[in-house]
């Protein structure tokens, strides 16, 4: 069983969190979610500076048809780990998201789709 703790958007609630046994933190990357991270507060900075403590914890960011810019972008800002797509996105957008961290050097992620049933 892994353990994600998600819509983290405070540095110091975060420092706190990750003293858990967790797995993964998660960010909201959904201008439309009242859980929305953004910029302003100076998390990607924190994660950056905070990096060493934040070993062996898989970071999340939750995105809702974004588009594949904005991903790759928040990919490098937020050090993620991994991209979880919670919109209508369809397996080709997928591919083509996976499709740059293959042809490129830049940081790459794992995508996780939610599928509504």
């Amino acid at each position: 069983m892994k353990i994600k703790v998600c819509g983290l958007k405070d540095p110091s609630n975060i420092a706190k969190i990750v003293q858990l046994p967790i797995d993964m933190i998660g960010f909201i990357l959904f201008p439309g979610s009242p859980r929305f991270v953004g910029k302003k507060n100076g998390l990607p900075q924190w994660l950056e500076k905070n990096e060493e403590e934040l070993e062996g914890i898989a970071k999340v960011g939750v995105f809702v048809n974004a588009e594949v810019d904005q991903i790759l972008n928040a990919v490098h800002d937020y050090r993620l780990d991994f991209v979880q797509l919670h919109g209508d996105e369809s397996p080709e957008y997928c591919r083509e998201l996976q499709t740059y961290w293959t042809i490129s050097s830049m940081r790459s992620a794992r995508i996780i789709k939610a599928f509504r049933v």
